[in-house]
C-alpha cells in the first residue's frame, strides 16, 4: 500500500529465539492444556504476521562485537559472555520475507549505510 516500516526487530520463525514463538520451550514438565492452547494462538499470531517485502539482515563477526562492547561508553555494558551467548542464540534465523539481503556490519558505519541505501532504492 505504499507504507515502509523500518524496525530493528522482526519475528522470526526460529522457535525458542529472540523476537519468535517462545511458549511452549519451557521444560517437559511444565506441559498442559492451557499451556498447549497459549503456544497454538502465539504460533497463530506470528504465522499470520505479513511477510516483509524486503529483510535487511544485518550480521556482525562475534569477535567484532565484543570488541565494539568493550570500546562503548555505557554504564553497565553487557559481559562479553553475555555477547557471545546472543550472538550464538540469533545466527541463523529462519524468518519470513519475499527478498532478503544480508549486510554485514563489521565494517565503518558509512559504508554500511552506503550499501543498505543502495539496496534500498534498489528494491524501491
Amino acid at each position: 500500500d505504499g507504507t515502509i516500516t523500518i524496525s530493528d526487530r522482526y519475528p522470526s520463525h526460529t522457535h525458542g529465539a529472540m523476537d519468535s514463538p517462545r511458549i511452549g520451550s519451557s521444560p517437559k514438565w511444565i506441559k498442559g492444556f492451557i499451556l498447549e492452547k497459549m503456544a497454538s494462538r502465539e504460533k497463530f499470531i506470528y504465522d499470520s504476521m505479513p511477510k516483509a517485502d524486503l529483510l535487511i539482515q544485518l550480521t556482525i563477526d562475534v569477535e567484532v562485537a565484543v570488541q565494539r562492547n568493550r570500546d562503548r561508553i555505557k554504564a553497565g555494558n553487557e559481559t562479553e559472555e553475555y555477547i557471545r551467548i546472543r550472538h550464538k542464540e540469533n545466527t541463523n534465523l529462519c524468518y519470513p520475507y519475499h527478498h532478503c539481503y544480508t549486510v554485514s556490519t563489521n565494517g565503518a558505519l558509512e559504508s554500511i549505510l552506503d550499501e543498505v541505501r543502495a539496496i534500498v532504492w534498489l528494491y524501491l
